[in-house]
């Protein structure tokens, strides 16, 4: 817990996950969609929507070296950080329990097939991407990635989610605001 000046509570869960030529990585990134990709993601529903937080997010961010899973979120005023943190980390462990549609799945394929062929396009673009992979596993994944990302199934991602989503394998921080020089805190104007 880190005690600071700030506008608002924040909130980091973070979980150990393999290097990204472990063959769970794929189905890590896939989790990490479900979880926390967008408006329809599912902690954007169970925290943004329903007015307890203005951000949420999840990512499975794994290179040559094992990584992290976090799952991050930026509470509302007047929100209790307990409650936040108990739906996120819910959102997380339900994945565990196989309660993964066909349609999570297929939007989460078309979203990261988007960003890889967004990202593809152009010679420039293809020689940052090809780099990024080789940074991360080898520049071979490249020309894998996007059947390699078809091929994950629901029971995968239930799988990839009990065996590292769980509370043995978590550390959760939160940033709590504290006052300024005795004056509560305020939101800064952008410029």
């Amino acid at each position: 817990m880190v005690r600071r000046p700030g506008p608002v509570p924040s909130m980091l869960a973070l979980y150990h996950i393999p290097a990204q030529a472990h063959p769970d990585a794929i189905p890590l990134q896939v989790a990490a969609s479900i979880l926390g990709s967008g408006r329809s993601s599912r902690l954007y529903k169970a925290l943004v929507h329903r007015g307890l937080a203005t951000h949420a997010n999840a990512n499975a961010d794994a290179r040559k070296d094992p990584g992290l899973f976090s799952l991050s979120a930026t509470l509302r005023r007047g929100v209790e950080t307990a409650e936040v943190e108990e739906i996120a980390l819910r959102e997380a462990e339900s994945l565990g329990e196989g309660e993964i549609s066909d349609a999570e799945l297929a939007k989460v394929r078309r979203q990261v097939r988007s960003w890889f062929l967004m990202n593809a396009e152009g010679a420039s673009r293809q020689a940052r991407l090809l780099g990024q992979f080789e940074v991360e596993h080898t520049w071979r994944a490249y020309f894998t990635y996007l059947d390699d990302l078809a091929a994950v199934t629901p029971t995968e991602v239930a799988r990839v989610a009990r065996t590292y989503l769980h509370p043995n394998n978590r550390t959760v921080g939160w940033f709590l605001p504290t006052q300024q020089r005795g004056r509560p805190t305020r939101r800064r104007r952008r410029s």
